[in-house]
Protein backbone atom coordinates (compact mmCIF):
# COMPACT_ATOMS: atom_id res chain seq x y z
CA UNK A 1 0.00 0.00 0.00
CA UNK A 2 1.39 3.27 -0.62
CA UNK A 3 2.17 5.87 1.52
CA UNK A 4 0.08 8.71 -0.05
CA UNK A 5 -2.96 6.75 0.03
CA UNK A 6 -3.35 7.80 4.22
CA UNK A 7 -3.67 10.83 5.52
CA UNK A 8 -3.63 11.56 9.38
CA UNK A 9 -6.49 13.10 10.61
CA UNK A 10 -5.71 13.66 14.13
CA UNK A 11 -3.16 12.78 16.53
CA UNK A 12 -4.15 9.41 17.33
CA UNK A 13 -5.74 8.34 13.95
CA UNK A 14 -4.87 7.81 9.72
CA UNK A 15 -7.67 7.57 7.22
CA UNK A 16 -8.02 6.73 3.97
CA UNK A 17 -7.87 10.23 1.90
CA UNK A 18 -11.15 11.64 1.28
CA UNK A 19 -12.41 10.31 4.79
CA UNK A 20 -11.38 12.50 7.21
CA UNK A 21 -13.59 15.54 8.25
CA UNK A 22 -11.87 18.68 7.96
CA UNK A 23 -11.94 20.83 11.57
CA UNK A 24 -14.63 23.42 11.24
CA UNK A 25 -16.73 21.50 8.67
CA UNK A 26 -19.41 19.72 9.76
CA UNK A 27 -22.48 18.20 7.80
CA UNK A 28 -26.18 20.42 8.22
CA UNK A 29 -26.54 17.16 10.60
CA UNK A 30 -24.36 17.68 13.20
CA UNK A 31 -24.52 21.46 13.14
CA UNK A 32 -28.43 20.27 13.96
CA UNK A 33 -27.38 18.18 17.03
CA UNK A 34 -27.83 20.60 19.71
CA UNK A 35 -30.32 23.14 19.41
CA UNK A 36 -29.15 26.80 19.56
CA UNK A 37 -31.96 27.46 22.20
CA UNK A 38 -30.77 24.68 24.14
CA UNK A 39 -27.02 25.77 23.77
CA UNK A 40 -28.79 29.36 25.07
CA UNK A 41 -30.35 27.77 28.38
CA UNK A 42 -26.97 25.46 28.95
CA UNK A 43 -24.60 29.04 28.93
CA UNK A 44 -27.08 30.36 31.08
CA UNK A 45 -26.68 27.50 33.20
CA UNK A 46 -23.12 27.67 33.81
CA UNK A 47 -23.08 31.48 34.56
CA UNK A 48 -25.58 30.47 37.07
CA UNK A 49 -22.88 27.59 38.80
CA UNK A 50 -20.09 29.89 38.22
CA UNK A 51 -21.57 32.82 39.89
CA UNK A 52 -22.82 30.78 42.51
CA UNK A 53 -19.18 28.79 43.18
CA UNK A 54 -17.65 32.09 43.04
CA UNK A 55 -20.13 33.70 45.76
CA UNK A 56 -20.05 30.25 47.77
CA UNK A 57 -16.01 30.58 47.77
CA UNK A 58 -16.07 34.20 49.02
CA UNK A 59 -18.99 33.90 51.67
CA UNK A 60 -19.78 29.96 52.67
CA UNK A 61 -22.33 30.55 54.43
CA UNK A 62 -25.90 27.96 54.41
CA UNK A 63 -27.40 30.09 52.33
CA UNK A 64 -24.68 30.60 49.70
CA UNK A 65 -24.20 26.84 49.62
CA UNK A 66 -27.81 26.16 49.01
CA UNK A 67 -27.55 28.32 45.92
CA UNK A 68 -24.29 26.89 44.61
CA UNK A 69 -25.94 23.15 45.29
CA UNK A 70 -29.29 24.61 43.14
CA UNK A 71 -27.15 25.91 40.67
CA UNK A 72 -25.35 22.52 40.32
CA UNK A 73 -28.08 20.34 40.09
CA UNK A 74 -29.59 22.61 37.14
CA UNK A 75 -26.27 22.65 35.46
CA UNK A 76 -26.19 18.85 36.08
CA UNK A 77 -29.78 18.74 34.34
CA UNK A 78 -29.15 21.06 31.63
CA UNK A 79 -25.70 18.68 30.82
CA UNK A 80 -28.59 15.72 30.72
CA UNK A 81 -30.47 17.55 27.78
CA UNK A 82 -27.51 18.09 25.99
CA UNK A 83 -26.56 14.23 26.28
CA UNK A 84 -29.77 13.37 25.32
CA UNK A 85 -30.18 15.63 22.20
CA UNK A 86 -26.84 14.14 21.57
CA UNK A 87 -28.18 10.52 21.57
CA UNK A 88 -31.41 10.81 19.63
CA UNK A 89 -29.09 13.08 16.67
CA UNK A 90 -26.72 10.19 16.76
CA UNK A 91 -29.85 7.60 16.37
CA UNK A 92 -31.18 9.76 13.12
CA UNK A 93 -28.00 9.16 11.36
Amino acid sequence: MHADVFIRCNRRSYQPKGRCRVAGKRSSDERAAVDPSLRERVAERVEHFVDALDEAAVNPEPETIEDLQEAADELMRAIARVMLELGRSSDLR
